[in-house]
């Protein structure tokens, strides 16, 4: 693309961002204690999520990303010599600000198309740090915003630490899988002690692309470091868990969104177990809230599994887009969707997506999955702040210990079991037998 491309790109990355928080702090608003009849001001929150938080912080990662290297210009290509002599064009462009936004609001989409993976938009170790805690740093402060803002910081720590839980769940095995490396190819006489090192740079080596690839998919930011398709099968089944609950941590904003949705049906469920009115910060939950929390919940499974039936049920749809066959192949197939879904952006790029079916197919998955995933918890929350305030009682059901942590994890875990586990076994499962045998 051009510059001026490029550059209108950057601001609808910080467009995206501020979206997914002023709708977050709409949803903060409403949950204030008593009855509220307003919401504050979108266009408020949204301009200062711009310019107090996303504008600044891009201006510090960007210096920083100047200083370690990545282009931050307005000329045209640069004469550059390899390591062995060859004089090549390299592209370079305002690399530095595109990637600090890329990061810092959980976009992803990369400068150049190796993401990440690039010497210019990731040249060193210390780049790569800075980039993965851009990418997680403002997902992780709008958990404890919303303690902050609603004086419930215990509910903080319980949200913080089931987010918290479920990212150590995948990220610690995947990254163990990835060290192990892959058996079949040390049969063959190659040297795994380096780890699983197909599709990795070996300036960030394993563990560090491990941690990126869970990291990435955890919180929808969609960059990659290394190549999604080339780990491991239970590496890949783990970032597709990651998408699929798309609730530990997630994108700015949105993550606390639908973490939201989960809390929603949590209390729901446990005032059913309990034999008590189902309340949320002094609030009744009614069939109203709940309809709307199950549309939400299940129409992420929803858009996913119809995408790869369809997809599966006509391979003249995809028609030579697939690299892998058999269950790898599913497996691509399966990311596709689930990645378009969460918002995310990554692939396993065997697949050749850049056709007519998987543009318009994801384009629609993409579309409907981003505003339903807004517009329901936002409703839930104007539900709630019209609703008369219930003071808190010796019958209340707390929502900020570890008991309510765990019921939320539980809720969380068996809605993406029942959704997509017959899936899972179809791909990366089978997958994984398949290479052990």
């Amino acid at each position: 693309m051009s510059y001026l491309g490029q550059l209108y790109l950057m601001f609808l990355q910080f467009v995206s961002a501020a979206t997914g928080i002023a709708a977050a702090i709409t949803v903060f608003y409403a949950l204030r204690k008593g009855s509220n009849d307003t919401q504050g001001n979108f266009y408020n929150f949204f301009l200062k999520s711009i310019t107090r938080v996303l504008l600044p912080i891009s201006i510090i990662i960007g210096i920083m990303l100047i200083f370690s290297g990545t282009p931050m210009t307005f000329e045209g290509r640069q004469a550059m010599t390899t390591l062995q002599g060859d004089s090549i064009n390299v592209s370079t462009g305002p690399v530095a600000a595109f990637v600090a936004i890329k990061h810092l609001g959980t976009n992803g989409g990369g400068y150049y198309g190796a993401n990440s993976a690039h010497p210019l938009e990731n040249p060193t170790y210390f780049t790569n740090m800075i980039e993965m805690i851009a990418q997680m740093i403002i997902p992780f402060a709008m958990v404890f915003a919303l303690g902050f803002f609603l004086k419930k910081r215990k509910m903080s720590g319980m949200i913080w630490g089931v987010m918290t839980v479920g990212f150590l769940l995948l990220v610690i095995p995947t990254i163990m899988m990835e060290m192990k490396g892959n058996h079949n190819i040390e049969a063959m006489g190659v040297d795994i002690s380096a780890g699983n090192m197909e599709g990795k740079e070996v300036r960030f080596g394993t563990a560090a692309s491990a941690f990126w690839g869970i990291a990435t998919t955890v919180i929808s930011t969609g960059s990659v470091n290394s190549m999604h398709d080339s780990f491991m099968p239970l590496s890949g089944m783990n970032m597709l868990i990651a998408m699929m609950t798309n609730t530990f941590y997630g994108g700015v904003g949105v993550g606390i969104l639908n973490f939201f949705i989960f809390i929603i049906l949590a209390v729901f469920i446990s005032g059913l177990m309990v034999g008590r009115t189902p309340e949320f910060l002094g609030k009744k939950i009614e069939a109203r809230e709940i309809k709307i929390a199950m549309i939400v919940a299940l129409f992420h499974p929803f858009l996913i599994l119809i995408g790869s039936a369809l997809t599966v049920a006509s391979p003249s749809l995809y028609g030579h887009s697939l690299h892998n066959a058999g269950f790898h192949g599913f497996s691509e197939i399966l990311y596709e969707f689930t990645s378009a879904s969460a918002n995310n952006g990554s692939g396993f790029e065997g697949l050749k997506d850049n056709t007519m079916w998987w543009n318009i197919s994801t384009g629609f998955v993409l579309i409907l999955s981003r505003y339903i995933s807004i517009i329901g918890p936002v409703a839930i929350a104007g539900s709630l702040s019209t609703k008369k305030y219930v003071p808190e009682s010796a019958g209340t059901l707390k929502t900020d210990n570890s008991t309510f942590g765990i019921m939320v994890f539980v809720v969380i875990i068996i809605i993406a079991a029942l959704s997509f586990f017959p899936s899972l076994a179809l791909g990366p499962i089978a997958d994984y037998f398949t290479m052990t045998h």
